[in-house]
Parts: C-alpha cells; sequence; structure tokens
C-alpha cells in the first residue's frame, strides 16, 4: 500500500480507530433570544468560528419556539455573505421548529453543502424574522 494514495483523514482507518484526526465541533449561539411580532427587522445572533480546519459535514441546528411559525422566517448568513433560507414562513406550522439543516430538512434556497472542502471560519449569523 502506498502512503501517499491514503486521503488526509485515513489515519483512523489505518490504526482500527485507535487514532483520530477528525472531529466534530459543535458552536451554541445566545439562548432565549426574543423575536419580536412584527418586527420585520428581525433578530440577529452571530457566530464567530476559529480556524477549525476543513469541513468534512456542515450542519446548522435551530430549537425555534413562537406562537405561529407560520410567520416566522429563518436565514444563516456565511462568512462570505451568502444568506442561505432555512425555513420560510407560511411553510408550516405548529409552535416550534426544532431541526438541522441541510440534513435532515432540506433548506429553502442556496446550499450549505457548498461549504463542505472549506474551512468556516468567520462571522456567521443566524436571522429570524416574525412578519
Amino acid at each position: 500500500m502506498d502512503p501517499a494514495s491514503l486521503p488526509p483523514d485515513a489515519i483512523d482507518e489505518v490504526s482500527n480507530g485507535l487514532i483520530a484526526n477528525q472531529f466534530q465541533d459543535s458552536f451554541a449561539g445566545t439562548p432565549d433570544v426574543v423575536i419580536k411580532d412584527g418586527f420585520l427587522f428581525g433578530v440577529a445572533d452571530n457566530l464567530t468560528f476559529p480556524d477549525i480546519g476543513v469541513a468534512q459535514k456542515l450542519n446548522v441546528s435551530i430549537h425555534l419556539q413562537n406562537s405561529d411559525i407560520g410567520t416566522v422566517s429563518v436565514a444563516v448568513f456565511d462568512p462570505e455573505g451568502t444568506e442561505h433560507v432555512l425555513h420560510s414562513d407560511k411553510l408550516a406550522k405548529g409552535t416550534e421548529i426544532k431541526t438541522s439543516y441541510p440534513n435532515p430538512t432540506k433548506q429553502v434556497s442556496k446550499d450549505l453543502g457548498t461549504w463542505v472542502g472549506k474551512n468556516p471560519k468567520g462571522q456567521w449569523t443566524l436571522k429570524v424574522v416574525d412578519s
């Protein structure tokens, strides 16, 4: 076996799981942010990611409670300024959203999967608007 043919993250495979160079990082936003009814500017929370290396998978998880999630839209802005719409108003009914995007819940627009193979370093902004 030629070591040069192995991917950079194969150490766990060749060591039978005894050594790993893959990590799962998780960063939490501000808890219990109040979402004002009818406030079209919305509320935002910023997360600044350090240099954590190249992403092999990226999910944005949210847990949101509101009197009517059919009036709520949720978007995340990546460090490049691209808006990824996660949840759009009028798409759902109920009082709670508790899921992750893009897996298992598909995004409304753009694709967070474009960050696979890139370093997610920088400021990410989650914005929620209750229209």
